[in-house]
């Protein structure tokens, strides 16, 4: 994947007065390797929920799929691993364990740093207790 163009437009704004530029401005849309069109109801996703979504290289996303607990009763964090432009998530998707916290739970992000996928759990309604849950990307 080649970022340098991409990066060089991101430093150009780092001296403009305004820092935005959306992804549909010509510089940034040179710089981007691809594209696909989606709408809405077109992906099928675990739990019919986007968490998370991280790019990786090879054209690889990363997604994290949950819901809180009292919407589906218990269940886990999923993660899909697919080829760029899929739109099924859900087919081949792993369950991921999570620490045995009481109450509702729910996955936020998802992050992929040298061999593994990092994920935050929240649990609500107790804001004190949060974990970070890592995965070999190897499992998935």
């Amino acid at each position: 994947m080649e970022t340098i163009p991409l990066n060089k437009e991101m430093d150009r704004l780092t001296n403009n007065a305004s820092k935005y530029s959306g992804a549909h401005e010509a510089p940034i849309k040179k710089a981007c390797i691809g594209s696909y069109s989606a709408f809405f109801g077109q992906y099928n996703l675990p739990y019919n929920s986007l968490q998370g979504i991280e790019f990786a290289n090879n054209f690889v996303v990363y997604i994290n799929s949950d819901q809180s607990d009292e919407k589906y009763g218990v269940h886990r964090p999923r993660v899909s691993k697919k080829p760029w432009g899929t739109t099924d998530f859900e087919t081949g998707s792993v369950y991921i364990n999570t620490p045995n916290v009481s109450g509702c739970r729910e996955a936020e992000g998802i992050q992929l740093k040298g061999d593994f996928i990092y994920m935050a759990v929240c649990y609500h309604p107790n804001p004190k207790t949060h974990t970070i849950v890592s995965i070999p990307k190897s499992e998935i």
